[in-house]
């Protein structure tokens, strides 16, 4: 049975087999069945720690990756049933991922075509609509996120993952990942797709998890960006390389400033359910819960040029 679900690599930035443990799994496989909520973004945490794989730091890039990884034909099946369960901290993201769009506008040569991989409901689609981007386009894995889409935008959403030959080459302008990039089995395949897709000096956008943050680094397995989802966890070094190797160039790596309810920031801390709960009353008591909290949790973001 396990030899099924779970499938073994080598680092995904160097491709060496000799990597030193950082964390073991820390759920049974059993679980993989009949949560639907289990690959979905943003899930209310259930013990200390997110459920997660095995986690390995490569010896020779120090690239930190998940090994085993569980089977792409039943993560494709599990993202494809996820709900997008955070609308309500929708316009908080949307501003986050905008900033970095507004970064981009000095390296941006036409505000022609954007595509967006991991789009969810479209929301960063309509962002960058409002920024003066000509036609936007998205691919997502979701069904209940692309339902929920906005008419604005829904009909240039592929509800599916990213896969070799399905975009035009040559044909966009700029291509966002934003919190996807560290959830693909092989991200070097998806930046050579990007690549291909992107025209003469396009801008590839990425934002992510800084696995070297003082959060991550502070937490350690406690950290949400050790999760069930992330199939590797980068540093400025390590998507740095990757990006270089694939045919891209650095232009800018920036800090990325988070604004959600209070609720939501405890909602998403490793204390126990029984001390959230007890918090929540009393910030719900005192009217605290809605009010908005920006902090800087350890996310950073990447705008890299095709050469």
């Amino acid at each position: 049975m396990n030899k099924k679900i779970l499938i073994y690599r080598n680092c995904p930035l160097c491709d060496s087999k000799i990597a030193q443990l950082k964390y073991k799994r820390n759920y049974d496989l059993n679980e993989l069945k009949g949560d639907e909520n289990l690959f979905s973004a943003r899930r209310e945490r259930k013990k200390k720690a997110y459920e997660h794989n095995t986690f390995l730091q490569c010896s020779d890039c120090d690239m930190i990756y998940a090994n085993p990884i569980i089977n792409p034909s039943i993560v494709e099946k599990l993202y494809n049933q996820s709900k997008f369960n955070y609308s309500d901290e929708q316009k908080n993201i949307q501003r986050s991922y905008g900033s970095l769009l507004k970064i981009a506008e000095k390296y941006i040569k036409n505000k022609g075509n954007l595509l967006d991989i991991g789009a969810g409901n479209g929301f960063f689609m309509l962002e960058a609509l409002n920024q003066g981007y000509n036609q936007v386009q998205g691919i997502e894995p979701s069904k209940h996120a692309v339902v929920l889409a906005d008419s604005r935008v829904k009909k240039n959403i592929i509800n599916d993952i990213l896969r070799p030959n399905q975009l035009k080459k040559d044909y966009f302008d700029a291509i966002s990942i934003f919190q996807t990039i560290d959830h693909i089995e092989n991200p070097n395949e998806i930046l050579s797709i990007c690549n291909k897709a992107l025209k003469k000096d396009g801008l590839m956008l990425v934002i992510s998890h800084d696995v070297e943050s003082f959060s991550a680094r502070f937490m350690g397995e406690k950290s949400p960006i050790f999760d069930i989802e992330h199939t590797q966890l980068f540093s400025r070094k390590t998507i740095s390389k990757i990006l270089e190797k694939n045919g891209f160039k650095v232009l800018e790596i920036v800090n990325i400033s988070n604004t959600y309810a209070l609720e939501y920031w405890i909602k998403l801390s490793p204390v126990p359910k029984l001390i959230k709960t007890f918090l929540k009353k009393i910030f719900d008591f005192t009217g605290l819960s809605s009010m908005q909290i920006t902090i800087k949790p350890g996310n950073f973001g990447i705008i890299a040029r095709k050469i």
